[in-house]
């Protein structure tokens, strides 16, 4: 994951000071406690439930450490007008 961001950071899409952390915090956030609840009340989460933990932690991280207005960025971390060669 601090790879990815670290390729992220070298591509102007986010600006990230620690990567480590940022890789911690970014696991973190779309992970929440899903996980936890299932293993210790074994009530499965609904689909939309992990949408919704993945969709906020990711605008949230980009919140904090992106380069790019949220809305030019895709979901593959990518700037909307990059240029493919």
């Amino acid at each position: 994951m601090a790879d990815y961001i670290l390729n992220q950071n070298t591509a102007g899409v986010l600006k990230v000071p620690d990567l480590e952390m940022a890789a911690q915090q970014f696991l973190s956030l779309v992970r929440g406690n899903l996980h936890l609840r299932e293993v210790l009340s074994n009530e499965p989460c609904s689909e939309t439930e992990r949408e919704r933990l993945i969709d906020t932690g990711v605008a949230l991280f980009l919140s904090g450490y992106g380069a790019l207005p949220l809305g030019r960025v895709t979901p593959l971390g990518t700037a909307a007008n990059s240029e493919k060669h």
